[in-house]
């Protein structure tokens, strides 16, 4: 049975997680499900138990790429600076 564990342990979560959002918030959200596989080669997503965070603007161009916590205070103020921006 290929890939379950994500349907035993991370559907639940996010489908726990996005009732957490507000209507707005889940609007910007996306979390996919189903075979990646071209997807996660362009997007430069090469291990699938870690998780990616992407910034994208309007214009659908990626902005930030982020795989953990800001590792000091510069990463984390710009990361905010460009959060503020995309708003």
């Amino acid at each position: 049975m290929e890939r379950w564990s994500h349907r035993v342990l991370i559907r639940p979560f996010v489908l726990w997680s996005t009732r957490q959002l507000s209507p707005e918030q889940r609007n910007k959200l996306i979390v996919w499900e189903g075979d990646f596989a071209a997807e996660a080669q362009a997007l430069g997503i090469n291990n699938h138990m870690t998780c990616y965070l992407y910034l994208v603007d309007r214009h659908g161009l990626v902005r930030y790429l982020g795989t953990g916590p800001p590792e000091d205070d510069a990463e984390r103020v710009e990361l905010e600076n460009l959060i503020k921006q995309l708003q």
